[in-house]
């Protein structure tokens, strides 16, 4: 294409042109993985797969130790894979050498079943009604982030 005086540089049209996209891609989804708040891209204007990688650390609620509740949730995910990982190999289910009882596992469960049913329920029985979907510009997921 450059013999026939055609360059192409890539889209960049919601993006920051001053670091380039792939830097703003990953200061993106860094930005969501810790819950900062921060963007300098236009979510709207990613790819399909960026949108995704955008959008995944919401779906599992900020695993990287984010604001709040992060640690949290760490914890909740190393406390069901050291028990399901315990009873496929067949031992009884231990961290740090405690015993993790059927106590642990009811606040390790509902600690993950809180945010859909706290958060992500509601907000698609809100998105059901019709006058408000009018009120988006585009209606795509990224819109209610």
């Amino acid at each position: 294409m450059s013999n026939l005086g055609l360059f192409y540089t890539g889209n960049f049209l919601g993006k920051e042109t001053a670091i380039g996209i792939s830097q703003s891609s990953v200061f993106v989804s860094g930005a969501t993985m810790t819950s900062t708040g921060a963007t300098n891209i236009a979510i709207n204007s990613l790819t399909p797969a960026g949108v995704l990688g955008v959008l995944f650390p919401i779906l599992i609620n900020d695993p990287l130790g984010g604001v709040g509740t992060g640690i949290l949730n760490i914890f909740t995910y190393v406390i069901f894979t050291v028990f399901l990982v315990s009873l496929m190999v067949g031992k009884l289910p231990e961290l740090f050498s405690l015993k993790i009882s059927s106590k642990e596992i009811k606040y390790s469960t509902y600690s993950l079943i809180s945010h859909p049913l706290l958060i992500v329920i509601p907000l698609g029985i809100t998105l059901l009604i019709p006058s408000l979907m009018s009120t988006f510009v585009s209606p795509k997921p990224d819109q209610i982030t």
